[in-house]
């Protein structure tokens, strides 16, 4: 299915315009959209078989805010991505609405986790080594 999208998308470039680096560029472009669109798509319709929908795009949305400074590490393949994410943003909503916390714990651990983003943040990463401290 990924190479009958990225041979539609491919096929609207004009192949005279770019260099052969540039197309292998937007072909990873490409490529990267579908994955992220396809592995949302699945998480959102398993929430909803689930019915933890509400739960799931909630902690994508914060997951996300997070990230936008903390980057992470990537797996190194498209089913480890998936099986991974589908852990974290179905699994943890899921375990969690069956776990009963006191307000002030969940205070107290909010309080705690944003001190470590804060503190460890941004992660050393492959393609974004951290260079100096």
């Amino acid at each position: 299915m990924k190479n009958v999208f990225l041979k539609i998308l491919m096929k609207n470039i004009n192949k005279e315009q770019y260099t052969d680096d540039e197309i292998e560029i937007i072909k990873y472009g490409y490529e990267s959209v579908y994955i992220t669109i396809t592995k949302i798509l699945f998480i959102i319709i398993v929430s909803l078989v689930l019915n933890i929908f509400k739960e799931v795009i909630l902690f994508l949305l914060i997951f996300n805010v997070i990230r936008t400074f903390a980057f992470g590490i990537h797996a190194t393949k498209s089913s480890i991505c998936l099986i991974s994410s589908t852990l974290i943003f179905i699994g943890l909503p899921y375990i969690l609405m069956y776990i009963e916390l006191n307000n002030i714990i969940k205070l107290l651990l909010g309080v705690i986790l944003i001190i470590y983003i804060f503190l460890y943040s941004p992660a050393d990463t492959y393609k974004r080594p951290i260079i100096n401290k």
